[in-house]
């Protein structure tokens, strides 16, 4: 990824992190009037500008590429980085035994106007024209916010959501929300015209 000019290569949003954290350390005497300053929590940003970083798995595949032209990483007792002007994230199709550090073909894409990444818990907040797009099936997404869980691999909303199926030309409404695999290839809709719809395997293939 590129960071204030500098280029650099690894995972993910983890790794974003771990190089844009500083640690500073003081020491020096303070009266005890000093002490209720000291005390006071303050809050460390650091900046990134035109973030491009890829993220590949233990086995070196590569998994996804994420591009973003604002980042803000806020060192707080619950860290958290922001994107406020957007984020863009493609998902390679994942092949058992395929190439490694090599550019596969683009399954599943992600683009929403804010995002941000709570550190402790991997868990990913889109906000604001979000939209996730299967490129082999066509099918795709829209929402106003959603939530990507990076350690299950899934997405879900409590808002209202609008996914488009290609193979059928349907659009459908789950007006209490969804849950979806990262690939997009199942999904289920809460509330559509007050049912719960769960949509088969293979019906998006």
């Amino acid at each position: 990824m590129i960071i204030l000019g500098r280029k650099y290569t690894g995972a993910l949003l983890p790794v974003i992190m771990a190089l844009c954290m500083c640690v500073f350390t003081a020491a020096c005497e303070n009266d005890e009037k000093d002490i209720p300053v000291l005390n006071r929590k303050k809050v460390q940003i650091e900046e990134g500008k035109n973030i491009s970083t890829f993220m590949s798995t233990d086995s070196g595949t590569m998994k996804a590429h994420l591009t973003a032209p604002l980042m803000l990483n806020y060192r707080t007792d619950s860290p958290y980085v922001e994107f406020p002007k957007g984020i863009h994230v493609d998902f390679y199709v994942q092949v058992p035994n395929g190439p490694k550090l090599e550019v596969l073909p683009i399954e599943t894409t992600v683009d929403a106007k804010y995002s941000k990444y709570l550190q402790g818990s991997q868990l990913v907040l889109l906000r604001d024209s979000v939209v996730v797009f299967n490129k082999i099936t066509g099918d795709s997404l829209h929402t106003q916010e959603l939530w990507w869980d990076q350690k299950q691999g899934i997405y879900h909303t409590d808002k209202p959501a609008y996914i488009y199926i290609k193979a059928s030309d349907d659009h459908q409404v789950g007006h209490d929300g969804m849950w979806a695999l990262q690939n997009f290839s199942k999904w289920t809709l809460y509330r559509p015209e007050g049912t719960r719809i769960t949509v088969p395997e293979g019906v998006n293939q």
